[in-house]
């Protein structure tokens, strides 16, 4: 989109004069040429390049040429330029350019009506003007309006990408700047650094630094600022923000400012401070640095000025350190015209332009309208005469042969001046100056060794290129009048425990004569030379103790001293930092819940690892008692004395034992016991025996066979029951007995209460004895019961074997019975798996195996015979085989109907 011009604008436009060879090439702030640019984004510079020609358009005074913009460019200034003509050796200004934003219109004025009435005729020239890429776009080509014409004019790269923050890239220390223009009131600084470059570089000097995006870690930088300018003090003005990082290109976010405002925290607790001292500056940044990630410190200058405003041609500089490295960055910028512009370039020819800078310590002194002469001595190519270009007038004074001349040309601070004259090509410059002819020399100034930049590089010659304006860049060094000086060095001595020989000391110096500066220091070295300073004055020299602490040290840092400065002479100072150890404790709070311990003293112990120990006591009122002073960094493992804790009639839930490194605050370590009330049974007696009998007997016999079996086995079947039967049969004899013996006890008791008696025993009993007993009594007592309790409750073998033992003693129960005890009940109706159940269908298997149960306390040993509680098992409690003589089935028939009969009853 063009800007539309009011009506009296537009009718001074001379349609007749042309614009063309307009094209688009990448550029820096300061219009050097980046042909090796190949992509564009929005925000970067590009200079246009165009040629106008109105010797067809009859021009005079009040006309005018325009160029328009269109919406994805625009000027970089907004600033007027003249137009200069050298006419008959005079240079005349016949116009003049008023760049705006969209547009740039160049008026004549009535000067050229006076020398086209001289005869001038060949009225043409060429100009540049700085662009900044506006938007995005991808049109390959710019419609831009010239003079009326609309014009496409080829973008580099082929488009304007949309502005992307660059791709992480790992930093070190880096400065930079933001560009100037003609209007600039301060210059924006940026100081961009990496934790884990410095973390290195410290690293490398015995230093170290914790880079894991958790611990919060301190780094310092002492930054310069160069001359003409000074620090915006207000420190809302100096900000942290976050840079690129890896997988992050995002924009910057402030975290933090440095007086004292947060504005994001979601990466950390961070801080920013800073201290001045003159143009220098000490910033202190804290805070947990995420590994492979940049950071940013901005801040600004203001130009020391009359009007507040950057000096065009002045280079303010600034330099950045990271304390206790190498690591140093440094940049520098300038404001020079954006725009330029000549009349008359012919074909075949060419011209340059110079632009004049100012340096040194002394360019505020240094007036802005100063001006200064610069000599050029010109060579025509190949040593060709003037004669042999016609239509070419020789500028200056031409040497004898012809074959080239002298010329002197004015410039004025800042200024970029395009000479009024134009050279065949190929011809050769080289550039002079004696900077004692400027138009002012101020006080105490003098003027350094001038320097020239030819097409960005340093060179004092240059060759002229076809139809183009080389670009010349003159730097002049404003110094101080040379007087009696001399200097000081600072040595750093330490004292005291720790070895810090490694550490690098900063201090900051302030002398009468206005020098200040700062100078870094290792440990029990001696610094370089502070900047010289005139003899006779005084220098302050103190010491930053932000950068001499040390963790886990106290320090006795120096006191500020004064030199003197001498002549010719280096002073010495000597600042002594001395480091004790620093120390700290611990404390022990104890409480105890659950019993009552009144004024009872706990015992806590304490082993360190630097070999200290020993006990501290402590109530149980939450009283705190310090234990030893010890060295930071010592590990301490406390933990409370178990025995001593003690309480009788309770158990004890003892406190964790807990580790401490000492710090140097108080750390207090709170311990929590709890005790239980032990749990007393009561001795009463249940209606059936249990797995686990009362202190007194039962009425019913428990399952719990006699400590000592018989020593012979009885001539009676050792089924035989009771004579008093317990109040709930447990195992109903069938009417019949079995031909087999129906329980026959393993060497080995079972897991599990197998033994379940039938719900309902046989009307009659069969033919052999239910209870089972083998048919010849073992040798050996057939049932020894075990000194341990079994794990579950089961059939107890009786205490008494069988009368007549069989050949070998195979159901002879183990000397301790098993761990565990079963503590199941029987239920009220028989287990469908009670393998000693007796019934006249299924007779009891010969190798079912009783267990023994144990009780807590001594049982009566049952007669034998007698039937098994609920809980125990199989009325056979022997499990020996036998045969079945009628006597022994007999008696096993009479005790079963007993049981019967006690039970219906």
């Amino acid at each position: 989109m063009l800007t539309v011009l009011p009506m009296q604008a537009r009718a001074a436009i001379n349609p007749k004069i042309t614009v063309s060879d307009l094209s688009l090439t990448p550029s820096n702030a300061n219009g050097e040429e980046d042909p090796n640019k190949t992509a564009v984004q929005s925000g970067d510079y590009l200079k246009l390049k165009f040629s106008w020609d109105a010797s067809k358009a009859d021009a005079k005074g009040g006309d005018s040429f325009e160029i328009g913009l269109p919406e994805q460019i625009r000027s970089k200034d907004k600033i007027t330029e003249s137009m200069m003509l050298n006419h008959d050796g005079i240079n005349t200004k016949v116009g003049e350019c008023v760049v705006s934003e969209r547009t740039i219109t160049c008026t004549f004025n009535s000067e050229l009506d006076k020398v086209t009435a001289q005869g001038f005729k060949d009225l043409r020239g060429n100009g540049t003007s700085l662009m900044v890429a506006n938007g995005a776009t991808d049109l390959p080509k710019l419609p831009i309006k010239a003079n009326g014409v609309d014009t496409p004019v080829a973008v580099p790269g082929g488009k304007i990408g949309a502005y992307v923050e660059g791709p992480y890239k790992p930093e070190k220390v880096t400065k930079w700047a933001s560009d100037l223009t003609a209007d600039s009131d301060k210059v924006a600084w940026q100081l961009i650094f990496g934790p884990d470059q410095i973390k290195a570089a410290l690293e490398e000097n015995g230093q170290s630094l914790t880079v894991d995006g958790k611990t919060r870690s301190t780094i310092m930088f002492t930054d310069e600022l160069g001359p003409g300018q000074k620090y915006v003090a207000d420190k809302a003005k100096w900000r942290l923000e976050t840079g690129t990082a890896e997988g992050k290109n995002a924009s910057s976010v402030q975290l933090t400012d440095a007086a004292g405002t947060d504005q994001n925290t979601s990466a950390g607790d961070f801080d920013l401070d800073v201290t001045f001292n003159g143009d220098v500056a000490f910033i202190k940044v804290t805070g947990p640095f995420v590994p492979r990630s940049n950071y940013i410190v901005r801040y600004e200058s203001t130009p020391e000025t009359g009007n507040g405003k950057v000096q065009p041609g002045v280079r303010y500089k600034n330099d950045a350190t990271a304390l206790g490295t190498s690591l140093r960055g440094s940049y520098a910028v300038h404001y020079a015209s954006s725009f330029s512009i000549n009349v008359e370039m012919k074909p075949g020819f060419g011209g340059f332009e110079i632009t004049k800078l100012l340096t040194g310590t002394q360019t505020g002194k240094v007036p802005a309208d100063t001006t200064f002469k610069v000599s050029v001595h010109y060579d025509l190519p190949g040593g060709a005469k003037a004669s042999a270009y016609p239509d070419w007038k020789a500028p200056g004074t031409l040497n004898q042969e012809g074959t080239g001349g002298d010329l002197e040309m004015t410039l004025g601070i800042g200024a970029k001046t395009v000479f009024k004259d134009i050279f065949p090509v190929g011809t050769v410059l080289t550039f002079n100056e004696d900077p004692t002819n400027a138009s002012a020399t101020p006080e105490g100034v003098v003027w350094g060794k001038p320097a020239f930049t030819v097409n960005g590089q340093s060179a004092s010659t240059a060759t002229i290129a076809d139809q183009e304006l080389t670009p010349v860049t003159l730097s002049n060094s404003a110094d101080a009048v040379p007087v009696d000086h001399g200097d000081f060095t600072i040595t750093k001595a330490l004292a005291g425990e720790g070895d810090f020989s490694n550490s690098t000391f900063l201090f900051t110096y302030s002398c009468t004569d206005n020098t200040t500066g700062f100078l870094m220091v290792k440990g029990g070295k001696t610094s370089e030379h502070s900047e010289e300073v005139q003899a006779g004055s005084t220098c302050t020299v103190t010491e930053i103790t932000d950068s001499a602490f040390r963790a886990g040290y106290t320090l006795t840092a120096p006191e500020p001293q004064t030199v003197t400065i001498v002549k010719d002479e280096t002073a010495e100072v000597k600042m002594t930092n001395t480091y004790t150890k620093a120390k700290g404790s611990f404390s022990v709070t104890n409480t105890a819940t659950g019993a009552p311990v009144g004024d009872k003293e706990f015992t806590f112990t304490y082993t360190c690892d630097n070999g200290q120990e020993g006990t501290l006591k402590a109530k149980a009122n939450g009283t705190a008692v310090n234990g030893p002073e010890l060295p930071v960094g010592t590990e301490c493992t406390i933990e409370q004395d178990v025995n001593t804790a003690q309480v009788d009639g309770y158990t004890l839930k003892a406190p964790a034992s807990q580790k401490v490194i000492i710090g140097e605050k108080m750390l207090a370590m709170n311990f929590a016991g709890t005790y239980t009330a032990l749990e007393v049974p009561t001795p009463e007696p249940i209606a059936d025996a249990s797995v686990k009998p009362t202190a007194e007997p039962t009425a019913d016999a428990t399952a719990t066979p006699s400590a000592d079996p018989a020593a012979e086995p009885t001539a009676d079947a050792s089924a035989e029951p009771n004579a008093k039967p317990s109040a709930d049969a447990s195992a109903d004899p069938n009417a019949k007995p079995s031909a087999d013996a129906s329980v026959k006890p393993t060497a080995e008791p079972t897991a599990d209460a197998t033994t379940a008696p039938s719900a309902d025993p046989a009307a009659e009993p069969t033919a052999d004895a239910s209870a089972d007993p083998n048919v010849k009594p073992s040798a050996d007592a057939s049932v020894k019961p075990t000194a341990e309790p079994t794990a579950d409750a089961t059939a107890t073998p009786s205490a008494d074997p069988a009368a007549e033992p069989t050949a070998d003693a195979s159901a002879e129960p183990n000397a301790k019975p098993s761990a565990d005890a079963a503590a199941e009940q029987p239920t009220g109706e028989p287990s469908a798996s009670a393998s000693a159940s007796v019934s006249a269908s299924d007779p009891s298997s010969s190798d079912a195996t009783p267990q023994v149960t144990p009780t807590n306390s001594a049982a009566p040993t049952p007669a034998p015979g007698a039937p098994s509680s609920p809980a125990g098992g199989p009325l056979a409690s022997t499990g020996v085989r036998i045969g079945l003589p009628l006597g022994i089935a007999l008696v096993a028939v009479m005790g079963g109907a007993l049981l019967v009969s006690r039970r219906r009853a």
